[in-house]
């Protein structure tokens, strides 16, 4: 219980010129705006709600809180349905607001057990199934630096998918 009301809810990753923040279920523009704007504001937002709260009182706390729930970083299910011109301008405006160049999420398991790439690679699925119950599919998502040569370039880095056999 402690140690998990002291993490944070979305991390943000720099390498080189590219800006990736992971978030379990993505972040959403209205939620983003409603805590600060800044993924340090959405990581305040839940260590100021939740860190101090007694075990007992934090299904609460939740409960009461609809960034915690449905619309929020833990929960949304917006991403997981088909691309959509609505879904991309949704992840560009998000992405415009923590000033990002991609988001990748988890919280919603892609059947392929692969790595499901949206929105011009801006967004991606990285739920891969790796519990016995979803298949047991064990993936890598790797981004490293890209050579000027290299095909797979975007915006600056490699993006592979290494899949592991159990």
């Amino acid at each position: 219980g402690d140690s998990l009301r002291n993490l944070r809810i979305a991390v943000t990753i720099t390498q080189g010129a590219t800006k990736s923040v992971f978030a379990h279920a993505g972040l959403l523009p209205n939620m983003l705006e409603s805590m600060g704007g800044t993924v340090e504001s959405v990581n305040e937002y839940f260590r100021a709600r939740l860190q101090s709260a007694k075990l007992s009182a934090v299904r609460g706390i939740i409960r009461k809180s609809p960034p915690m729930l449905e619309e929020g970083p833990l929960w949304n299910r917006f991403y997981a349905g088909p691309e959509t011109d609505r879904m991309c301008e949704t992840v560009e405006k998000s992405l415009e607001l923590i000033s990002a160049d991609r988001m990748i999420i988890g919280h919603t398991v892609q059947s392929s057990g692969k790595p499901r790439f949206k929105c011009s690679n801006r967004l991606i699925m990285a739920d891969t199934g790796l519990s016995r119950y979803y298949g047991g599919n064990v993936a890598i998502l790797l981004m490293e630096n890209a050579a000027d040569s290299d095909t797979d370039q975007e915006r600056g880095l490699r993006i592979k998918v290494l899949e592991l056999s159990s």
